[in-house]
């Protein structure tokens, strides 16, 4: 009797207990307040941080820096001057720009830019950061509303637990993902629909949108489709018939969604053939990124989220999903819901560790830094189940909360060594607050609305810390644009009617050509032409093919002509002694300097278009290329070198010893920085170039005449000839670096050659017989008369792409590539009226994808009513 009447009362309980809950309020208002919440912790967080216009910060960091804002720039101003959408010539020497907008720019929120003032661009293009983290907190309430059913004030708590994760906090600064990953929810929820109540709309529309934003996190998106899919079809079982009809159905409407990005995802696609991305990928033999400890450290709160290059995923999404996860596992939910779940995390999880999981949710690569950019959906799956939970802990029981509140305390302790002292003696703070207001909760010390509130004050004070954790990296904001209205001027001048290029001596950003908005050779972009990288490369001058980019360093005159370099913007008014670049104005403390052998962006030229570029020396190169292009038998080129290398110099080190020979040696450190100078004496009075090939090089100068010049102070990431100044003979000059890591040995190697100007005039001049005159150009054409002198090959320095069709004498012809890089045309002898044209590849055939796929959605859309109209 006595067990009977305790049952009763349990029963009695369980009817009488009050759901979790603040307050009902209308969907609107949830969605409101769902934005809002996150939206206000990072302007909070910015304002005491002291950013600017509350301080001298600012979050343009790291990517953010050398190419996201350079790029919003270029597309804002496309916007407002009417400029072609397909290509840009402010990047690259020339670049599909549609692809660059698949990629960075394709976010709706862009469009906001063309409304704010230029001064106040870096504020605004911040604003639209934060609205974009509002936006992941609300349409994650779309989400957890429409799954639930509950139109509590709690759902704005838990939505902003995905909106301030760690992977949106560490990554916030690759703007161009975030859009995307807002949409994420909302794809979810649209598989569901289309699932379980056999609606399309929500499904189709969210992952074409979510691909057309950003197709890289549309790809993860894809992924992840497929496994929630089959997932839903378990938990939502109607036997093995209605699975199938499922999974064809999720099939043809993300064929539908695809099909409708077509016209920006199939030239984005095409354009990705030619990079460097797309000649890697191996698998490799390492099986592991990591321990499972070290890993499921990053699941606890308080710490600095992983920015760049840390080896750990970004998982946190608040402390309380972890122990209302634990008792999801032991509640009443459906075992095979248990399974599917915990088959989906463990999935994700094990994908972060194993390599070749990794490799493959890569698209069969492996990243550039930025590690496991999938882990958004880890988060936003744990954040589903906790809110689940949450709206039913009337069920759960006391033995289940010390269950939980027992398995965090223990992987809490267990995680220290990854954590340290202060993260855990916070985690176990947090666990005790939470645990108290559970118990206190099922004990019924507290009612469900005091309850609800301590909880999503707790959870409040979470996503305040993840913000002031991750908006912490910053850089000054007076310094990022310091010259721009001198180079702007300047710029300005050096850009004429007739197609040439214009350069800056040492550059802020990697994209500067975009950010100041000039016709450059310099490019960071994951869309960069592997090509052009790779000949760069060779003729060392500034490529850099793993790194995406082709960084423009003033090089000697045979590389700069070639690519068709008229002007230079010197920062410091000052020249190293080159009588090849002539001051032409000055504005402020800048110089605008003038090639006076630049060759235009197209000339005849003899030889085949795959020139012998084997060697090493990039010296050596240059001079094959040149001779190729002149017809390989030229008497001045016979008699004479083009370039005369230097003997071997005088080593020395400081805080370290050198040892080696015949040029190449090896520096042992004996503190952090060893310096090193390597002296050299000039057999011949001439222009003196170097190529250095140091590990680990930094702080690169040459002294000469008692004078001192600095290359570079920033850490070179790639080998590249510089300009050593002109000198005489018998003089001597002297190159100076330091050398900082933690190793002790390092390799040093710097090649020294002189330029025979008389045998480069020579060469520019026969090139410069048959070129390309009255030149007109717009974005995406250029125009002008050809005179060819003898049978050959018209040479552009426009990048080779498919997208590029020309026309000789209103006749098309076909394009052939040269050296791996340049556009160019076989003509013979005559007059021609020569004009290229472009379209980025695949544009057209993606509008025809469109069309079709968006029949296909209407006949769709119209199939599915018709027949609930008839089941009715």
């Amino acid at each position: 009797m006595e067990t009977e009447s305790v049952q009763i009362n349990e029963i009695k309980q369980e009817i009488t207990k009050e759901q979790p809950g603040i307050c009902m309020l209308s969907y609107k208002w949830l969605l409101f307040l769902s934005f809002l919440l996150p939206f206000t912790i990072c302007c909070i967080v910015y304002i005491a941080g002291g950013f600017y216009p509350f301080g001298n910060k600012q979050i343009i960091v790291t990517d953010f820096w050398h190419q996201y804002y350079a790029m919003i720039c270029e597309f804002r101003e496309k916007l407002l001057s009417g400029g072609s959408l397909f290509y840009t010539w402010h990047s690259g020497l020339g670049s599909n720009f549609l692809s660059m907008i698949g990629y960075y720019c394709a976010s709706p929120l862009n469009l906001l830019t063309v409304l704010i003032p230029e001064g106040g661009l870096r504020i605004g293009v911040t604003l639209i950061v934060f609205i974009k983290i509002g936006l992941c907190g609300l349409t994650s309430s779309v989400c957890l509303i429409n799954v639930t059913k509950k139109r509590d004030l709690s759902v704005v708590f838990f939505s902003g637990l995905f909106a301030l994760c760690a992977f949106i906090m560490g990554y916030y600064w690759n703007l161009m993902w975030l859009d995307s990953v807002a949409l994420f929810p909302l794809v979810m929820l649209g598989v569901l629909h289309l699932i379980r109540d056999k609606k399309p709309l929500l499904y189709t529309a969210s992952l074409f949108f979510c691909v057309l934003f950003n197709y890289y996190i549309g790809f993860y998106v894809c992924i992840a489709v497929f496994f929630v899919c089959i997932a839903i079809a378990i938990i939502c079982w109607k036997g093995m018939t209605d699975a199938i009809r499922s999974f064809f159905r999720t099939v043809f409407h993300s064929a539908i969604a695809l099909g409708l990005s077509m016209p920006l995802l199939l030239p984005s696609y095409l354009s990705l053939q030619n990079t460097y991305a797309a000649s890697t990928g191996g698998i490799g033999s390492k099986l592991f990124n990591g321990s499972v400890p070290e890993f499921l450290s990053a699941l606890l709160p308080y710490q600095y989220p992983n920015t760049k290059d840390l080896n750990t995923p970004n998982l946190c999404c608040g402390f309380i999903c972890l122990i209302l996860f634990v008792l999801f596992l032991t509640g009443h939910f459906k075992i095979r819901e248990k399974i599917c779940a915990c088959g989906l995390l463990t999935l994700l999880f094990a994908s972060f560790i194993i390599r070749p999981l990794d490799w493959l949710w890569n698209g069969g690569h492996y990243t550039n830094m930025i590690p496991f950019r999938y882990s958004f959906i880890f988060s936003f799956i744990l954040v589903l189940l906790a809110y689940r939970v949450f709206i039913q802990l009337e069920k759960v029981k006391p033995w289940q909360i010390a269950v939980a509140a027992e398995v965090c305390l223990v992987g809490i302790i267990l995680l220290y060594p990854y954590t340290g002292l202060l993260v855990t003696l916070l985690c176990v703070l947090t666990l005790a607050v939470y645990t108290i207001l559970l118990f206190l909760y099922h004990k019924h010390k507290l009612s469900s609305r005091l309850f609800s509130g301590a909880i999503c004050l707790a959870i409040c004070v979470e996503l305040g810390c993840a913000g002031a954790l991750g908006i912490s990296s910053y850089s000054v904001y007076d310094s990022y644009l310091q010259e721009s209205d001198e180079i702007k001027t300047l710029a300005a001048i050096g850009q004429e009617k007739e197609l040439v290029r214009t350069e800056v001596s040492s550059y802020k950003t990697l994209n500067d050509p975009l950010l100041y908005g000039y016709n450059g050779v310099s490019q960071f972009s994951s869309g960069a032409n592997y090509g052009v990288s790779s000949l760069l490369t060779k003729l060392g001058a500034g490529g850099y093919t793993a790194g995406n980019r082709y960084a423009y360093v003033q090089s000697t005159p045979v590389s700069m002509s070639l690519l068709g370099v008229k002007y230079i913007i010197s920062k410091s008014a000052t020249n190293t002694g080159d009588h090849t670049l002539q001051k032409i104005e000055e504005a402020g403390h800048s110089a605008l300097y003038e090639y006076t052998d630049h060759l235009p962006i197209a000339f005849m030229m003899k030889g085949g278009t795959e020139p012998a570029l084997t060697s090493l020396n990039p010296f050596d190169n240059q001079a094959s290329l040149l001779s190729q292009m002149t017809g390989n038998n030229l008497s001045w080129q016979s008699a004479k070198p083009l370039f005369t290398e230097c003997d071997y110099p005088t080593v020395k080190a400081e805080n370290g010893s050198i040892s080696g020979s015949e040029g190449y040696y090896t520096i042992e450190n004996k503190e952090n920085t060893a310096v090193i100078s390597f002296t050299y004496i000039c057999d011949r009075t001439g222009l003196y170039y170097i190529y250095p090939q140091i590990q680990d090089i930094n702080n690169l100068s040459i002294k000469y005449k008692d004078q001192q010049t600095s290359l570079f102070s920033h850490k070179a990431s790639q080998a590249c000839v510089l300009p050593a100044g002109f000198h005489e003979a018998g003089d001597t000059f002297t190159v100076t670096c330091s050398v900082s890591t933690s190793e002790r040995s390092h390799s040093a190697r710097i090649s020294a050659a002189c330029l025979n100007e008389e045998v480069f005039n020579q060469s520019i001049d026969f090139l410069r017989q048959n070129k390309l005159t009255d030149i007109h150009y717009t974005d995406t054409s250029v125009s002008g008369h050809m005179s060819a002198a003898y049978d050959g090959y018209l040479y552009t320095s426009i990048p080779y792409e498919k997208g590029w069709s020309v026309y000789i004498n209103g006749e098309k012809r076909e394009t052939e590539c040269y050296a791996g890089a340049f556009v160019t045309v076989p003509l013979s002898d005559g007059d021609y009226d020569i004009e290229f044209r472009y379209v980025p590849d695949g544009f057209y055939t993606g509008l025809l994808f469109f069309g079709i796929c968006l029949i296909l959605l209407i006949l769709s859309i119209l199939f599915y009513q018709t027949r609930k109209s008839k089941n009715k």
